[in-house]
């Protein structure tokens, strides 16, 4: 996409920040009626304690303090102590998700292809414009965004702005079963990643083994685990 706009244009808008200005993903749903834990819980990436038990070997696991994710989650979320709980799970997007994930693989492709991309909704303005609003002006009646999408009406026809969400996704996870299927499985099966101590290589197999013949889907969790491979061979082994 960054590609093709460059061949017209050097500067585009982008529209990053609005969703978690005016809570855009339909998770945060998972926070009304919601403790922090719960809602916790609802966006880890592994959620099942026997999988998450299992994939990691003992040594590994006498190592790590399984309460430290949480831990700065409510560090973050408790930075904005007085707002209700929507806003504060906002914030935490704003804090975490925006900078070291959302915003990082825009700015890569847009500058890859000399493009400048520029995005209005995060001007620190409405942000705390939005901060100061209620948490029910953003979920309502099942809706996101829903202040954002009154305002819009007064522009935009409705079928433009109730249209369904299209997420930027890449089905990575049909991939692993068809022409990754030889590229996931060397990664899985190499002596690099079990010489890290990090993962139950065994149990790691019957995962994959599930995902690629359609017995549960493992998409996050096997991602996940390849990327963190791929970053130990190029960060840390070539040191």
């Amino acid at each position: 996409m960054s590609a093709f706009a460059s061949k017209d244009y050097k500067l585009v808008f982008t529209g990053d920040g609005g969703d978690e200005a005016f809570a855009g993903y339909t998770k945060y749903f998972n926070a009304l009626d919601s403790n922090e834990k719960d809602y916790f819980d609802t966006i880890s990436l592994i959620k099942d304690d026997k999988v998450f038990d299992e994939l990691y070997n003992d040594n590994f696991k006498s190592k790590v303090d399984y309460k430290t994710p949480f831990d700065l989650f409510k560090n973050v979320i408790g930075e904005v102590s007085n707002k209700d709980f929507v806003n504060k799970i906002l914030h935490f997007d704003t804090r975490q998700l925006l900078p070291g994930n959302n915003l990082v693989k825009p700015d890569k492709m847009a500058m890859a292809n000399s493009l400048e991309a520029r995005s209005p909704l995060l001007d620190y303005r409405l942000f705390e414009l939005c901060q100061s609003l209620k948490g029910s002006y953003k979920l309502r009646g099942g809706e996101t965004k829903y202040i954002l999408k009154k305002f819009a009406l007064k522009y935009l026809p409705h079928d433009v702005v109730y249209r369904e969400k299209q997420m930027f996704t890449v089905p990575v996870g049909e991939w692993f079963k068809t022409h990754l299927k030889g590229y996931i499985v060397n990664i899985i099966n190499s002596n690099s990643l079990k010489d890290r101590n990090i993962f139950n290589v065994d149990f790691l197999k019957i995962i994959l083994n599930d995902h690629i013949n359609e017995k549960h889907d493992y998409t996050r969790e096997l991602r996940a685990i390849v990327n963190l491979e791929l970053w130990f061979r190029r960060f840390i082994d070539k040191t």
